[in-house]
């Protein structure tokens, strides 16, 4: 099967895809969980404060980023138990970490196999390329599990099209997704497709496990337990935004004031980014990892 046909295999799993209109600065996006709204000033606020370029956004992604974040990550019905929490903490420190090396052949490799040391003896099939076609970017990768006995491999497919910061968190993201099986013998799907939409994991006990091994290896402790520094005697949730920014580590870092990347793209990374770092937050302070 050619890549590109796996890809639009599992597209089925976005939903149906509608036009995304295009909003003005005159209209409002309010969001009003735990009482708290931001509307477009202070969204542009926001992306003066990382130097994000203007551009027009569409109405979806700026109600993803207001759901990032307004919601209470400790309460997130999908949100690991403490004990399950800090099982996974210790899985990140194995030789399974997103990090090592031999995870990020995609950078030169089409297909590639990763063992996963000091977890168990299995090896995961990779295969990388760009996928424009069809949902294209709105599909970050996906992942199934062709094993049949002792023959095939858990499989992994990267679309090598996005922001390496991206690709790298896909990578544990469908990591996750291996690790989750492995240790609870749960299914979560035949395919499970990492789209753009990471707030509607909150509600989802095996996608927010997956983003938890993101947030674990893309965010040390330390930057955790960091309180934020005000800059310009700024509001505390963009002090927070910013430093979710800067203590990214270096493999999952996405500059969001790439030229490059088109308004849409900028708000879509910037909202995962949020996603991770309130995520790695709300594991420190309810599991202690």
């Amino acid at each position: 099967m050619q890549f590109s046909e796996a890809f639009a295999g599992v597209e089925f799993a976005l939903g149906p895809r509608h036009p995304m209109p295009s909003i003005e600065k005159s209209l409002q996006v309010q969001t009003t969980t735990m009482d708290q709204t931001f509307d477009l000033e202070e969204i542009s606020r926001l992306m003066e404060a990382l130097e994000m370029p203007e551009g027009r956004i569409a109405a979806p992604e700026l109600a993803e980023l207001n759901s990032v974040l307004t919601i209470d990550y400790r309460s997130a019905a999908g949100l690991p138990a403490p004990e399950m929490s800090r099982h996974l903490a210790d899985i990140a420190n194995s030789g399974i970490d997103p990090r090592r090396r031999a995870w990020s052949k995609w950078r030169d490799a089409q297909d590639y196999r990763v063992k996963l040391q000091g977890f168990d003896c299995a090896e995961i099939a990779v295969h990388a390329a760009p996928y424009t076609r069809g949902a294209g970017l709105l599909l970050w990768g996906f992942s199934c599990d062709a094993r049949v006995g002792d023959r095939g491999n858990f499989v992994i497919f990267l679309n090598t099209a996005h922001r390496p910061g991206a690709i790298t968190a896909t990578v544990a993201h469908e990591l996750g997704h291996y690790v989750h099986k492995r240790i609870t013998s749960e299914d979560c799907g035949a395919v499970t497709p990492l789209a753009s939409s990471f707030a509607t994991h909150l509600e989802d006990k095996c996608e927010l496990f997956s983003d938890s091994l993101v947030a674990l290896s893309a965010y040390g402790i330390e930057s955790a337990q960091m309180t934020p520094s005000s800059q310009n005697e700024q509001p505390g949730w963009i002090d927070e935004v910013i430093q979710a920014r800067d203590c990214i580590r270096p493999e999952y870092r996405i500059d969001f004031a790439n030229n490059q990347l088109s308004p849409v793209w900028r708000i879509r990374y910037l909202a995962a980014t949020i996603h991770f770092f309130k995520l790695r937050k709300a594991l420190l302070e309810t599991a202690g990892v």
